[in-house]
């Protein structure tokens, strides 16, 4: 296994730029970094990085190892993982992260229904719209609304959440009822923190799809805070059906061009490896879905079946 310490060393030390940075990130001395990639260069008879008072770059034959490297690791680890999926226990640490549209309503009671039948299961959630990177920062799955980010890892979609423009009925009598598209340019956009720059949104009617210009107005970064915002008057907002299908009941809030569709929020799944879930995992994965199911306006897709996702 030395080896796979030095590719992984060195597999590091490209991705954080520099010895010391993947020092801090492995637990390890910089020298002992240092010497384990010297190692590897001596195996490979290569020099692999550049080294300067910015850092390190890959050389060619660096980044020929680089890649080949990130191959074996991704395989030791799902080797590792297949051993342990033979277990036939529950047991065992779980670390997550996910978007806060689904943390406290899908997660949430997810985690304390398996803390009671499975009490040896030791889960761990973030909640944060920050698009983390599952290998890198030890994440064993990530649960994520909307854009998937640049980390690695390995996503499959597993739904839509259905979307709606929505307002307090007090603003909209205020500012006026827009009756097409056109006419939204007219209201304040209350954007979420992944939509910012946003200037137009896509709607489809009667089949057709037109392109809305929207006013930006303000910016939330949690769906609470931007139901706060919205039931303020500030504005109006795209946000999922499932997360205010009271309010629209109770009359709280408004149907913004209801005769307008807004495209879907895609849902992924997360993981650093692409090989089968241990079996708490796939519990876990099982029981989210079945939540996911559940909500308003929440569409699995069609691969979003149990023996698709031991594939994510």
């Amino acid at each position: 296994m030395d080896l796979l310490n030095s590719l992984e060393c060195f597999v590091c030390a490209l991705d954080e730029g520099s010895l010391s940075a993947a020092a801090r990130r492995l637990g390890k001395t910089q020298p002992g970094v240092s010497q384990l990639i010297a190692t590897l260069e001596k195996e490979t008879g290569n020099t692999l990085v550049h080294r300067n008072a910015r850092g390190i770059t890959p050389t060619r034959a660096g980044d020929v190892v680089y890649r080949h490297a990130k191959i074996m690791l991704d395989q030791n680890r799902s080797m590792a993982a297949d051993l342990e999926a033979l277990g036939s226990d529950l047991e065992g640490p779980m670390r997550v992260s996910v978007s806060f549209a689904l943390g406290n309503s899908v997660v949430s009671p997810v985690v304390l229904s398996l803390r009671q039948s499975h009490p040896d299961l030791r889960i761990t959630v973030r909640n944060e719209d920050r698009l983390v990177d599952v290998v890198r920062e030890g994440y064993d799955l990530a649960i994520r609304v909307g854009s998937l980010g640049d980390g690695s890892g390995h996503a499959r979609r597993v739904g839509t959440l259905g979307v709606a423009l929505v307002a307090a009925p007090g603003y909209l009598e205020a500012k006026g009822r827009p009756d097409d598209h056109q006419a939204l340019a007219s209201l304040d956009l209350i954007q979420y923190r992944d939509e910012l720059d946003q200037a137009t949104l896509p709607l489809t009617r009667h089949g057709e799809t037109v392109v809305a210009k929207v006013r930006p107005g303000f910016v939330a970064d949690n769906p609470d805070f931007m139901m706060s915002a919205i039931e303020g008057g500030i504005g109006f907002a795209r946000l999922p059906r499932f997360f205010i299908e009271d309010q629209l009941q109770s009359g709280t809030l408004e149907r913004v061009l209801p005769a307008y569709e807004v495209p879907g929020k895609p849902v992924y799944f997360i993981r650093p490896t692409n090989g089968p879930l241990p079996r708490r995992f796939q519990l876990f994965a099982d029981r989210v879905l079945a939540k996911l199911s559940e909500l308003p306006g929440v569409t699995l897709a069609r691969t979003a079946r149990r023996t698709e996702i031991a594939g994510i």
